[in-house]
């Protein structure tokens, strides 16, 4: 049990640094303030508290953190998703 709980807290350790400050160095971009791309970058962002809250989490109740790092894989999926298929996200012009 107790292997598991630091195999958890490795992966959610791993995501937040993955997560943490400016993904790919994209803060100066149009990431930074567009209708789509900003919320995306915005949701990388609460990604990465979400991820450090679940870290934090994996010891004491660690399902709980389980489902929050579940919940932030899928917040911050739609930013990676961007960079292999853009065309899946419609920008007006």
């Amino acid at each position: 049990m107790l292997k598991q709980k630091f195999l958890l807290a490795a992966t959610c350790l791993l995501c937040a640094y993955l997560t943490f400050g400016d993904p790919y160095g994209l803060s100066g971009s149009e990431f930074s303030g567009g209708t789509v791309a900003g919320r995306l970058l915005d949701a990388d962002l609460v990604g990465f508290f979400l991820f450090a809250a679940a870290l934090l989490l994996a010891f004491i109740f660690p399902r709980v953190s389980a489902v929050v790092a579940l919940a932030e894989s899928l917040l911050c999926f739609p930013l990676y998703l961007y960079f292999v298929v853009p065309g899946a996200f419609p920008v007006d012009f």
